[in-house]
Protein backbone atom coordinates (compact mmCIF):
# COMPACT_ATOMS: atom_id res chain seq x y z
CA UNK A 1 0.00 0.00 0.00
CA UNK A 2 1.24 3.51 -0.88
CA UNK A 3 1.06 6.34 1.63
CA UNK A 4 -0.65 8.88 0.28
CA UNK A 5 0.45 12.28 0.54
CA UNK A 6 -1.39 15.10 3.14
CA UNK A 7 -2.64 17.33 -0.17
CA UNK A 8 -3.84 13.74 -1.11
CA UNK A 9 -5.77 12.35 1.88
CA UNK A 10 -7.00 16.19 2.01
CA UNK A 11 -8.35 16.15 -1.71
CA UNK A 12 -10.26 12.24 -1.25
CA UNK A 13 -11.61 13.90 2.55
CA UNK A 14 -13.28 16.89 0.66
CA UNK A 15 -14.34 14.95 -2.10
CA UNK A 16 -16.14 12.28 -0.11
CA UNK A 17 -17.65 14.28 2.09
CA UNK A 18 -19.70 16.40 -1.00
CA UNK A 19 -20.48 13.40 -2.37
CA UNK A 20 -21.73 12.65 0.84
CA UNK A 21 -23.77 15.86 1.34
CA UNK A 22 -25.48 14.75 -2.51
CA UNK A 23 -26.31 11.34 -1.34
CA UNK A 24 -24.37 10.01 -4.08
CA UNK A 25 -22.30 7.03 -3.45
CA UNK A 26 -18.79 6.55 -4.86
CA UNK A 27 -14.97 6.16 -4.45
CA UNK A 28 -11.84 8.40 -4.45
CA UNK A 29 -8.36 8.12 -5.61
CA UNK A 30 -6.29 10.42 -6.02
CA UNK A 31 -3.00 10.66 -8.26
CA UNK A 32 -0.65 13.02 -9.22
CA UNK A 33 -0.16 13.22 -13.30
CA UNK A 34 1.05 16.25 -15.85
CA UNK A 35 -1.55 18.08 -14.83
CA UNK A 36 -1.56 18.39 -11.09
CA UNK A 37 -3.20 16.15 -8.85
CA UNK A 38 -6.25 14.28 -10.32
CA UNK A 39 -9.69 13.29 -7.87
CA UNK A 40 -10.73 9.91 -9.67
CA UNK A 41 -13.91 8.97 -8.46
CA UNK A 42 -15.67 5.55 -9.27
CA UNK A 43 -19.71 5.83 -8.86
CA UNK A 44 -22.81 4.17 -10.02
CA UNK A 45 -24.48 7.80 -10.13
CA UNK A 46 -21.37 8.72 -12.55
CA UNK A 47 -23.43 10.21 -15.47
CA UNK A 48 -25.51 12.46 -12.80
CA UNK A 49 -22.19 13.43 -11.49
CA UNK A 50 -20.85 14.10 -14.88
CA UNK A 51 -23.82 15.63 -16.08
CA UNK A 52 -24.70 16.97 -20.17
CA UNK A 53 -21.34 17.39 -22.17
CA UNK A 54 -19.30 17.24 -18.46
CA UNK A 55 -21.27 20.40 -16.92
CA UNK A 56 -22.23 19.16 -13.80
CA UNK A 57 -18.34 17.53 -13.66
CA UNK A 58 -17.03 20.77 -14.36
CA UNK A 59 -19.16 22.40 -11.48
CA UNK A 60 -18.51 19.72 -8.98
CA UNK A 61 -14.45 19.98 -9.04
CA UNK A 62 -15.15 23.84 -8.97
CA UNK A 63 -16.98 23.08 -5.73
CA UNK A 64 -13.88 20.33 -4.83
CA UNK A 65 -11.60 23.86 -5.50
CA UNK A 66 -13.37 26.24 -3.56
CA UNK A 67 -14.03 23.89 -0.31
CA UNK A 68 -10.36 23.02 -0.55
CA UNK A 69 -8.95 26.55 -1.26
CA UNK A 70 -11.00 27.57 1.83
CA UNK A 71 -8.98 24.78 4.10
CA UNK A 72 -5.43 25.66 3.11
CA UNK A 73 -6.41 29.50 3.52
CA UNK A 74 -6.49 28.79 7.27
CA UNK A 75 -2.67 26.87 6.96
CA UNK A 76 -1.31 29.36 3.97
CA UNK A 77 -0.40 26.80 2.16
CA UNK A 78 -1.17 27.20 -1.99
CA UNK A 79 -3.80 25.05 -3.49
CA UNK A 80 -2.12 23.16 -6.66
CA UNK A 81 -3.42 22.32 -9.54
CA UNK A 82 -6.56 20.03 -8.78
CA UNK A 83 -8.62 17.95 -11.44
CA UNK A 84 -11.68 15.78 -10.42
CA UNK A 85 -12.72 12.84 -13.46
CA UNK A 86 -15.69 10.65 -12.83
CA UNK A 87 -15.33 7.00 -14.26
CA UNK A 88 -12.47 8.33 -16.60
CA UNK A 89 -14.88 10.68 -18.60
CA UNK A 90 -12.67 13.69 -18.33
CA UNK A 91 -9.54 11.11 -19.76
CA UNK A 92 -11.84 10.29 -22.55
CA UNK A 93 -12.46 14.08 -23.31
CA UNK A 94 -8.55 14.96 -23.05
CA UNK A 95 -7.63 12.33 -25.59
CA UNK A 96 -10.27 13.52 -28.03
CA UNK A 97 -9.05 16.81 -27.90
CA UNK A 98 -5.73 15.31 -28.66
CA UNK A 99 -6.34 13.67 -31.74
CA UNK A 100 -8.69 16.28 -33.14
CA UNK A 101 -5.77 18.19 -32.67
CA UNK A 102 -2.95 16.31 -34.04
CA UNK A 103 -5.76 15.54 -37.05
CA UNK A 104 -6.86 19.18 -37.68
CA UNK A 105 -2.71 20.40 -38.00
CA UNK A 106 -2.24 17.44 -40.53
CA UNK A 107 -5.35 19.35 -42.38
CA UNK A 108 -3.46 22.64 -41.83
CA UNK A 109 -0.13 21.09 -43.48
CA UNK A 110 -1.79 20.05 -46.47
CA UNK A 111 -4.20 22.63 -47.51
CA UNK A 112 -1.97 25.51 -45.90
CA UNK A 113 -4.64 27.06 -44.50
CA UNK A 114 -5.82 28.23 -40.44
CA UNK A 115 -8.45 26.15 -39.29
CA UNK A 116 -10.66 27.12 -36.54
CA UNK A 117 -12.03 24.70 -34.10
CA UNK A 118 -15.30 24.69 -32.31
CA UNK A 119 -15.40 27.16 -29.24
CA UNK A 120 -13.69 25.44 -26.33
CA UNK A 121 -13.33 25.98 -22.26
CA UNK A 122 -9.92 27.42 -20.96
CA UNK A 123 -9.01 23.69 -20.03
CA UNK A 124 -9.47 21.98 -23.24
CA UNK A 125 -7.79 24.52 -24.96
CA UNK A 126 -4.76 24.11 -22.54
CA UNK A 127 -5.15 20.37 -23.72
CA UNK A 128 -5.01 21.68 -27.78
CA UNK A 129 -2.03 24.11 -26.94
CA UNK A 130 0.41 21.65 -25.40
CA UNK A 131 -0.80 18.87 -27.59
CA UNK A 132 0.79 20.97 -30.13
CA UNK A 133 3.47 22.87 -29.01
CA UNK A 134 6.34 20.90 -30.06
CA UNK A 135 4.80 21.33 -33.89
CA UNK A 136 7.54 22.90 -35.90
CA UNK A 137 4.94 23.50 -38.77
CA UNK A 138 2.30 24.78 -37.26
CA UNK A 139 1.10 27.10 -34.38
CA UNK A 140 -2.17 27.92 -32.27
CA UNK A 141 -3.75 30.88 -31.57
CA UNK A 142 -7.09 30.78 -29.17
CA UNK A 143 -8.76 33.80 -30.57
CA UNK A 144 -12.52 35.51 -29.60
CA UNK A 145 -14.63 35.96 -26.29
CA UNK A 146 -15.80 33.86 -23.76
CA UNK A 147 -18.09 31.49 -24.06
CA UNK A 148 -16.82 31.27 -28.27
CA UNK A 149 -13.71 31.35 -27.60
CA UNK A 150 -11.87 29.09 -29.94
CA UNK A 151 -8.50 28.09 -31.65
CA UNK A 152 -6.71 28.73 -34.73
CA UNK A 153 -4.72 26.00 -35.63
CA UNK A 154 -2.50 27.59 -38.79
CA UNK A 155 0.80 27.26 -40.89
CA UNK A 156 3.66 28.42 -39.34
CA UNK A 157 5.44 31.25 -41.26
Amino acid sequence: MTTLNPMAKQIIVVTDGLLAQLGVAGTVSVAEDPLGLTASITSPDSALLIGWRGATLAAFEHVVRLLLARELEKTGEVLPEIHVDIEGYKQRQMDELVTLAKETAVQVRDKREPEILRPMNAFERRIVHVALADATDVVTESIGVDPNRRIMIKPRV
